[in-house]
């Protein structure tokens, strides 16, 4: 019973502890150092946007792809070749622009928008470049031209081949100026432009390009009233003027008064085609020029064939009755009767 009664009343003080917890008081005392980090402000990193490397030129491609030619979808009135590609070929009219990576096997029509198709070239990467009225396309991407005349009929020429956006065009003028010839270079995609003006009165025919090392020469015609006096210039990346051999034929076809000897005498009047070397066009053949002799090329020209460049193997393309042409060894088929 003496043992019951101690149990009984060790159960009643636990219950009386359980009832009243908060009559018990106990004082901790902690003797750790709590340290606390002072906040510091995070560094903020200036970020500088400085251009990439420009990506190099591929090699250029003169082999002759195996294809059979195919029309665009609807009729073309000029075609250009790619200077460094022999498989790059665009076709357009004054509404739409066809782009060939084959070599005239298909075509993809592209750079559709406002204003008239002015002239169409390739840069060294296979890029379309487009002139649509005032402005110019690459990338899919159209860009305004700062100091470009706003006469959408004026002549432009775009020159290709290199890495950059380039052409000849025409300034702006007052009513009685005369149209002043200016190169315009873009190296960012037509985000920024330089300008050099070139001649103060110009005509086509324009020859020259862009070279892989952005060096860019050209020939523009200085108009008068004598007729046309041929100008070259040859600049550098930065637009430095350099003296350049690179058009030097050219240069000496454009002031020769003399006929061209040809295999079978002088060939008479000429007319010159740009390509990977001087060609000229003689009573509907096609004959290569080097050191003032004219050696006869194995292209057929047809007569009705118009508007001639030649690819980066030579090869011949035109455009005969909205066809587009490419010579051949046999003889030319008939596209306008």
């Amino acid at each position: 019973m003496r043992t019951l009664a101690v149990i009984v009343l060790v159960i009643t003080a636990q219950l009386a502890l359980l009832r009243s917890p908060r009559e018990r008081t106990y004082e901790l005392h902690d003797t750790r150092v709590v340290v606390a980090p002072i906040p510091t402000p995070l560094p903020i990193e200036r970020v500088i946007h400085t251009s990439m490397p420009r990506a190099p030129c591929p090699p250029p491609r003169r082999d002759v792809p195996r294809s059979v030619l195919v029309q665009p979808p609807e009729p073309v009135d000029l075609v250009r070749p790619s200077a460094t590609n022999t498989g790059w070929i665009a076709a357009w009219n004054a509404e739409h622009v066809y782009v060939s990576t084959d070599a005239g096997a298909s075509w993809q029509r592209s750079f559709d928008g406002e204003g008239e198709v002015r002239d169409v070239g390739f840069d060294c990467f296979g890029r379309p470049i487009v002139v649509r009225g005032n402005r110019i396309g690459i990338d899919t991407s159209w860009r305004a031209v700062t100091g470009l005349s706003e006469d959408v009929d004026a002549d432009i020429v775009v020159l290709g081949g290199g890495p950059d956006l380039a052409f000849v065009g025409e300034a702006p003028r007052g009513e009685d100026e005369p149209n002043k010839a200016r190169l315009f270079v873009s190296h960012d995609r037509g985000i920024t432009w330089q300008a050099r003006d070139l001649v103060e009165s110009w005509e086509t025919p324009v020859y020259g390009r862009q070279f892989e090392d952005g060096s860019i020469a050209t020939i523009v015609q200085q108009g008068d009233c004598g007729g046309q006096t041929p100008a070259a210039f040859a600049f550098d990346r930065a637009l430095a003027p350099e003296r350049s051999s690179r058009l030097d034929r050219y240069e000496e076809l454009v002031w020769r008064e003399q006929p061209i000897a040809g295999p079978d005498g002088d060939l008479g009047r000429t007319t010159i085609v740009e390509g990977p070397y001087p060609i000229v066009l003689a009573n509907e053949r096609a004959y290569r020029y080097a050191n003032g002799r004219a050696t006869p090329l194995p292209w057929k020209i047809s007569d009705e064939m118009s508007g001639l460049a030649a690819d980066a193997a030579g090869r011949m393309w035109g455009i005969a009755c909205g066809h587009v042409v490419r010579a051949t060894r046999d003889e030319p088929r008939l596209y306008c009767d």
